[in-house]
């Protein structure tokens, strides 16, 4: 997936959308917990529009995907802390974009 994410036009948003979903289903697969990937897929139609409207900001995939490489090696690594607060970080930023959005319209 992180290959694929490194050679995406960052500008399909449409494709970015969906690999970014297909990486957050991925983790919360990883888990271990049931629920979460059934959640999550539950809202993917939802998560697709709206990561669409994210990624139309083509500047913000790079950031996106390197958060994705950094939680990748901390799974790697076995280390729940860092791939946590990792995640933490990019949901924030996430919302930092999303609100950007929010005041523009």
């Amino acid at each position: 997936m992180l290959r694929e994410e490194d050679h995406i036009d960052n500008q399909n948003t449409e494709k970015v959308s969906e690999l970014d979903f297909n990486f957050h289903h991925l983790v919360a697969l990883s888990s271990g917990n049931r629920i979460y990937p059934l959640l999550l897929n539950s809202f993917k139609q939802c998560y697709i529009n709206l990561a669409g409207q994210f990624f139309n900001d083509s500047t913000v995939v790079p950031e996106v995907f390197h958060f994705h490489k950094q939680i990748v090696t901390a799974f790697t690594d076995k280390d729940d802390g860092a791939a946590a607060q990792l995640m933490r970080r990019m949901l924030d930023h996430g919302a930092e974009q999303l609100n950007k959005l929010k005041a523009q319209s």
